[in-house]
């Protein structure tokens, strides 16, 4: 079938899919459900493809740039203007024809296999890092309430906590000894991990350009 859009709202299970003739004529705007999508798009010849930037739009653009397609990634902030009733599926799959076809509108650019890691891995490690710093701050805040002070820095706090579980003469009770060894643990196991990550990281962007290159983590 020629057309000379097509356009898909995406999401979990079922996508509404959208194509205009070159005339600017509605030729389809139905919804299709993940296992019928590449069927419904293999019917129409090579054209411009067009999807909001969100989750697995670089995987389906990835796929459906394989079968010839020109896809268009249109940033969801800019398909928004162009939706021109209440948001219903068929209305978003219509606006994003209409962003995409616009001739100053600034696209994303579809990720690669190898950059998707890159961001999973720099995600995970985030998160990681956040994890590690609640955990740390809990046990200065715990160890404060029975009169023991760490200094900052996560380094400081994995050598000093086991000095100060050991030391009879603080006033730590058995049950907060027992509780802050666990959390110490958990320090510990998240700085293995970290660690683990950011060596995944630098492996990752060696064949990268210096500027592309992981900043150092602590």
């Amino acid at each position: 079938m020629k057309v000379s859009i097509i356009g898909i709202d995406l999401a979990k299970n079922t996508f509404q899919v959208a194509a205009l003739s070159r005339g600017g004529s509605l030729l389809m705007n139905r919804s299709v459900r993940r296992a019928k999508l590449l069927d419904v798009v293999r019917r129409f010849e090579p054209t411009i493809l067009a999807m909001e930037a969100c989750g697995s739009s670089h995987y389906w653009g990835r796929l459906f740039r394989s079968m010839g397609h020109e896809v268009r990634l249109v940033p969801p902030q800019h398909v928004k203007p162009f939706v021109r009733t209440n948001k219903t599926d068929a209305g978003d799959a219509l606006a994003i024809c209409e962003a995409a076809r616009r001739p100053k509108m600034q696209f994303v650019a579809i990720k690669s296999i190898p950059q998707q890691d890159l961001r999973l891995l720099n995600r995970q490690r985030t998160r990681l890092v956040r994890l590690r710093t609640a955990t740390a701050n809990q046990i200065r805040g715990f160890a404060r309430e029975y009169g023991v002070f760490f200094p900052r820095g996560y380094r400081k706090l994995l050598s000093d906590l086991p000095l100060a579980l050991e030391d009879a003469e603080n006033e730590l009770s058995a049950i907060a000894r027992n509780a802050l060894w666990e959390l110490y643990q958990e320090l510990r196991q998240l700085t293995e991990k970290i660690q683990r990550l950011k060596a995944q990281l630098l492996e990752v962007t060696k064949p990268h350009e210096p500027c592309q290159r992981l900043q150092e983590v602590p």
